[in-house]
């Protein structure tokens, strides 16, 4: 790696240089070091405003704002530069986003979404991959059957027959659970509470949508028919 140009790559590159070289190179002048440190001081500000206004919405608190004076005052910068950092935070539209949606406020619901990237591989040029998966996590879990497609010859599984009985009690929990959120949502006045309970309606369609393919595509077992049907036993 060569050791020209200035800033964190070059002082990266030097530190490399020296671990390899046979011989004792020349010292990073303490200028290079500054303005590296300087770069992380400055970046470290930026996302902690960034951060608060994400949690805020931009209305800092007053906890919040004791946070960004003691920064700004750990790491001398200018009133100027700080105040533009932190308006440029209120407006961008990834803080304002997440501000919005209120994410933050429900962590229980989401997962991290990313593989693990051990600590000692990170570098600026590396991050956290996307695992393809869905950031929202099911409150409930339903027990499916999905058919399972192999290679490019399109090979399907065989889906599983559910029973009569295990149709009926998932019915009754999708219903119950329906009919609480929707009970909640009727009397909820926050924007973003509504939105939630409005995911979890959706998600109970869709539930209720693959157990009508799942019967469709495999009858139901009908044993232990009489056990869930008792209408036909009581007079």
């Amino acid at each position: 790696m060569s050791a020209s140009g200035s800033g964190v790559a070059a002082i990266y590159g030097r530190a490399e240089e020296a671990q390899n070289a046979p011989v004792k190179l020349q010292p990073v002048p303490a200028f290079e070091l500054y303005k590296a440190a300087r770069e992380e001081e400055l970046c470290s500000y930026r996302s902690l405003c960034r951060v608060l206004c994400m949690h805020s919405g931009g209305k800092l608190t007053k906890q919040q704002r004791r946070i960004l004076e003691d920064m700004r005052e750990e790491l001398c910068l200018p009133t100027e530069r700080a105040e533009a950092e932190l308006a440029a935070a209120r407006e961008d539209v990834l803080v304002t986003s997440v501000a919005a949606s209120g994410v933050l406020k429900r962590r229980q619901d989401f997962f991290d979404g990313v593989t693990d990237v051990p600590l000692d591989t990170l570098s600026y040029a590396e991050s956290a991959k996307d695992d393809n998966n869905s950031l929202y996590v099911a409150q409930t879990k339903v027990a499916r059957t999905e058919q399972i497609v192999g290679g490019v010859h399109g090979r399907h599984a065989a889906p599983s027959k559910m029973s009569i009985r295990e149709i009926h009690k998932n019915l009754e929990r999708i219903g119950r659970e329906v009919a609480a959120t929707s009970s909640k949502l009727l009397y909820c006045t926050s924007v973003v509470d509504q939105q939630a309970y409005r995911n979890v309606l959706q998600q109970k369609r869709e539930q209720l949508q693959a157990m009508l393919r799942e019967v469709e595509d495999a009858p139901p077992d009908m044993s232990g028919i009489a056990s869930v049907m008792p209408s036909e036993h009581v007079y």
